[in-house]
């Protein structure tokens, strides 16, 4: 990000001299962006660019990796909408099976980074790849009508009746045989269904993603443990807007206090640790008594003050 900083000063220094002179001398400490030299591209190469980037065998991968990445995470908090649980609880494990969990196995390390930035994002403790797809789903096989029609003619309803049944595999060469007829490539796609609730005990905590191979299942099951962790987020959170409102810097140290409800008490004093590192609280003490500013929360039914060390 300097280099990126210091070199984009450089050339915009001519559009943009008392910009790029604040941007560049608050980076730098030097004199002045005008008097140094016009950025060379030579200057730029990295040798230790092209290690790092070993692992993949072209920057698709790790687009495919990011793309599959996004999808998982808006799939999961569409699971946790329907199911109405916040994304501040945490979740013990979501399982990814089916063709998308190649694109994270390509690149072992990046796949860990990959796997932990979804984790991440939805608040999942274990992210699992599996290949084998889970219970209550099925590979389906998909005629193309349009281009299998004309060829086909009268075959074609057999063709389809038999898709449906299962009665097909597809062969090492890529094409896909068929009651007896060999589809092309283009003729025909692979996907994942989920069985109704009908044939299943399908739950609402699983899905297919949208490129159709791809199978996440998630655990819903709360506990009260994560539930406790779940208000110590939530109560980080509303501290934090209370830094904001009073116009506190990032790195300013605090005193908390808190009146609470036993439960959400309860959950404070477990975590606390964890409460006092996110809104930089060298003490917490339970009781607002005698504090000057006091900010109530009617949401979470907490009252708080802050005072700045």
């Amino acid at each position: 990000l300097y280099t990126v900083l210091t070199t984009l000063a450089k050339t915009l220094a001519p559009l943009l001299p008392l910009i790029t002179e604040e941007i560049y001398r608050g980076l730098t400490s030097e004199e002045s962006v005008h008097l140094t030299d016009w950025p060379d591209p030579k200057e730029l190469e990295s040798p230790e660019f092209p290690e790092s980037t070993a692992e993949f065998d072209s920057t698709a991968d790790l687009v495919a990796q990011m793309d599959l990445a996004r999808e998982v995470c808006s799939a999961v908090l569409r699971v946790r909408e329907q199911t109405k649980i916040p994304v501040r609880i945490p979740l013990n494990k979501l399982t990814l099976a089916g063709a998308g969990v190649a694109k994270l196995k390509r690149a072992e390390s990046v796949a860990s980074e990959v796997a932990n930035l979804i984790a991440d994002e939805v608040n999942i403790k274990k992210l699992v790849l599996e290949d084998e797809m889970p219970d209550g789903f099925s590979r389906v096989l998909r005629p193309n009508g349009k281009l299998l029609g004309p060829r086909l003619k009268d075959r074609m309803q057999a063709v389809i009746a038999a898709a449906k049944a299962g009665d097909w595999e597809v062969l090492p060469d890529g094409t896909a045989k068929v009651c007896g007829e060999i589809l092309n490539e283009d003729e025909y796609t692979v996907a994942i269904e989920q069985a109704s609730s009908k044939d299943s005990e399908t739950t609402p905590n699983s899905g297919v993603l949208r490129d159709g191979v791809t199978v996440i299942l998630l655990d819903t099951e709360v506990t009260p443990e994560q539930e406790r962790e779940g208000l110590a987020r939530h109560m980080v959170r509303i501290v934090q807007q209370g830094r904001r409102n009073q116009g506190l810097d990032v790195s300013d140290k605090i005193k908390l206090f808190l009146e609470l409800p036993s439960d959400m008490e309860f959950a404070a004093r477990e975590h606390e640790a964890f409460v006092a590192e996110q809104v930089l609280a060298v003490e917490i003490t339970y009781s607002i008594s005698g504090c000057k500013r006091v900010e109530k929360s009617e949401d979470a039914n907490l009252s708080y003050s802050i005072e700045r060390v």
